[in-house]
């Protein structure tokens, strides 16, 4: 980013120096003589991408639905990326009318199944140190698992 906007703040030589020590240190690991070709090309260039796999991989090693994610993804960005609309649709909002709690579900909704996700990743790292919840919500959070591991068709 600092080459990207030419910066000539006192610190970047110091940064620049900083990444290619890194950048070295991680060539000459063991592992990277194992990378694709893809990514040592990217690193080796100056282009090192943020992660060394691809959304889908990490979404599958996750246990996450590619396409589900993906939609979730394209939902709730159009949110952001079309901020007047949602604007709009807030201003219209009035309780207790089914078009804008129709409006107000589907966010909530995804972000509910992502949720349950995040509950079961940390029950896993933490085990019995977590109260266990009772059977009601036990059978919510692994339907909404369900959904985003398998998507919405396949979740049953």
């Amino acid at each position: 980013m600092l080459s990207l906007i030419g910066s000539s703040a006192p610190g970047v030589a110091q940064i620049n120096e900083e990444v290619s020590r890194l950048r070295g240190e991680l060539v000459a690991h063991a592992m990277f003589a194992s990378a694709a070709s893809e990514l040592k090309s990217k690193v080796l260039s100056g282009n090192t991408p943020p992660f060394h796999l691809s959304h889908s991989d990490r979404n599958r090693h996750s246990g996450v639905n590619n396409d589900y994610y993906n939609a979730t993804v394209m939902f709730l960005s159009s949110y952001v990326h079309t901020f007047p609309i949602s604007i709009h649709q807030l201003m219209q909002f009035r309780a207790g009318e089914p078009e804008s709690l129709s409006l107000l579900s589907l966010p909530i909704q995804y972000a509910t199944g992502f949720l349950a996700k995040g509950i079961e990743g940390m029950r896993a790292v933490f085990g019995e140190a977590l109260p266990r919840p009772d059977e009601p919500t036990c059978a919510t959070l692994n339907e909404w698992i369900a959904i985003v591991e398998r998507g919405v068709r396949n979740a049953r």
